[in-house]
């Protein structure tokens, strides 16, 4: 790990020039000059973004100051992912610098989570830092960790103080020779999308957001007969196909549970009709 310190430097110390511009909207006392930040790649917007909060805060009404939240092109941003994972999944192909529009008011509660302090952040942080451990030592290491391990952690991200930060999860990225080194190296896969796909592998499992490409297939709809024509077929339905409603997990719930219920049946009606055959065969026999 020594030798990848300079390679380690360079990928803490990235960062994605940044212009924050208040939503024209929500300009109420005096127009906002727009506020520039060099935005560290390896951080989260709502950890990195109280200069841009106290800034804009001058131009808004505080009756109407609320959670504050940020969008690119009208796709809001989500605090939990990465600066850089957001930078790259949304604007890699665009001129720097990144432009952010800031908002105080109509927070998404269907796109975002809501974030109201810090340690809502560092619960996530801590929490991705758990499960990576679990599958590359069996969360032998951050069990292992104290409290005040676990808090230099948090602090050296929050601070931006790579030696800080790399004292501790150094630990976290040895490579034990005589356990034969990592159970498994975890990754985590970030796409354009509102659906979760889960994909299960012997012994551990791993979740990726799954794109969803072009527009599904719509199917054509017929043409419409002659007024008062009857008898014309069954009409299609525009919406989503088929394949897109079995791959909701409630639907394919109730099919099994209705396939189930189905064999029960079967099986009940099947063993009433062996136990009705059974005494007709005997009387028959007890004529002979």
């Amino acid at each position: 790990m020594a030798d990848d310190k300079d390679v380690l430097r360079d990928v803490w110390f990235g960062r994605i020039p940044t212009c924050f511009a208040l939503y024209q909207d929500e300009v109420t006392e005096k127009e906002a000059e727009p506020f520039y930040l060099l935005l560290p790649r390896v951080s989260y917007l709502t950890l990195v973004t109280d200069k841009v909060k106290k800034h804009f805060l001058k131009a808004v009404k505080p009756e109407d100051v609320e959670e504050m939240w940020f969008e690119y092109e009208g796709t809001p941003l989500k605090w939990h992912y990465p600066i850089g994972v957001l930078f790259d999944l949304h604007a890699s192909n665009t001129a720097l610098p990144w432009s952010i529009t800031v908002h105080f008011k109509n927070f998404p509660d269907r796109d975002l989570l809501h974030c109201l302090s810090n340690s809502v952040i560092e619960a996530h942080f801590m929490s991705c830092i758990k499960e990576a451990d679990a599958l590359k030592h069996k969360s032998q290491v951050i069990n292992d960790m104290q409290k005040k391990d676990h808090k230099q952690l948090w602090m050296g991200l929050q601070n931006d103080k790579f030696d800080q930060f790399w004292a501790m999860n150094r630990k976290l990225m040895e490579y034990p020779t005589e356990e034969g080194g990592v159970r498994y190296i975890p990754f985590r896969i970030y796409q354009l999308s509102h659906k979760l796909l889960c994909f299960l592998e012997v012994s551990h499992s791993f979740c990726v957001t799954r794109h969803p490409g072009p527009t599904p297939f719509q199917p054509p709809q017929p043409p419409p007969g002659p007024p008062g024509a009857s008898g014309s077929g069954p009409r299609l339905r525009a919406g989503r196909p088929v394949l897109g409603v079995l791959r909701e997990p409630r639907i394919i719930i109730i099919i099994i549970i209705l396939l189930l219920l189905i064999l029960i049946s079967f099986h009940g009606v099947q063993a009433e009709e062996a136990s009705t055959e059974r005494p007709a065969t005997q009387n028959s026999l007890s004529t002979f």
